[in-house]
This record gives structure tokens, C-alpha cells and sequence, in this order.
């Protein structure tokens, strides 16, 4: 290791040291997240039942679902837009869903960043 900064970015590692990997692990648990919960949707959608949306909604906003997004999408250091409509179960979990279906078509044009 050397003292060699990097002027760009002094947070960053020294030039001639080799950036930390992104662990692929952590990459393929978060799509494997996001396709868990886009099929909670399609169950719900499926049904077409306020019931079935309602518990879309407990599946999709709890701690195996959306934290779980968060959690590991900041451990990747990705950005996540998504407006809650505060309205319908069936709307919030809609949005949501279509809000990760954006995330994951930008994971996958980045997948070969992510090493083994």
C-alpha cells in the first residue's frame, strides 16, 4: 500500500491500488429480491382482489421486501427513485414494482461491473 492519492477524489483509493471489488453476491441477492417481489405482484395481480393487494402491499413493504432493497441498495451505492402514491394498496404496490423494474433493467447493463 502506498500514500499515493487520488487527486480526482482523495476519498478514493490511491491510483496505483486496485479499487475494493463489489462483492457479485450482494449483486445477485438484490435481484433476486426485486424478481421475489415483482412476482408477489403478479400473484396480486393475478387474483385481482383487494385482499390479494393487501397482502401484496404487507409482502412488498416489509423487512424481507422494500428494506431489504434498501439495504442492499446502499450497500451497492445505487440510487432509487420511487414516488408513493399513498393511495390504493393495489396503486403503492404497483409504483413500487414499476419503480423496481427500472432498477433492475440499470442493474443489468451494469452487471459485468460486478466481479466474482
Amino acid at each position: 500500500m502506498t500514500d499515493t492519492m487520488n487527486p480526482a477524489n482523495p476519498a478514493a483509493p490511491a491510483m496505483d491500488e486496485p479499487a475494493p471489488a463489489v462483492p457479485r453476491a450482494r449483486y445477485n441477492e438484490l435481484l433476486k429480491v426485486i424478481d421475489w417481489l415483482l412476482s408477489v405482484g403478479a400473484v396480486a395481480r393475478n387474483a385481482g382482489t383487494e385482499s390479494a393487494w393487501e397482502d401484496a402491499f404487507s409482502l412488498v413493504f416489509s423487512s424481507n421486501g422494500s428494506l431489504r432493497i434498501a439495504d442492499l441498495r446502499a450497500k451497492l451505492g445505487l440510487s432509487f427513485d420511487y414516488y408513493d402514491l399513498d393511495a390504493s394498496y393495489q396503486e403503492d404496490v404497483e409504483a413500487y414494482l414499476s419503480a423496481l423494474e427500472s432498477l433492475k433493467a440499470r442493474l443489468a447493463a451494469f452487471a459485468p461491473a460486478f466481479s466474482a
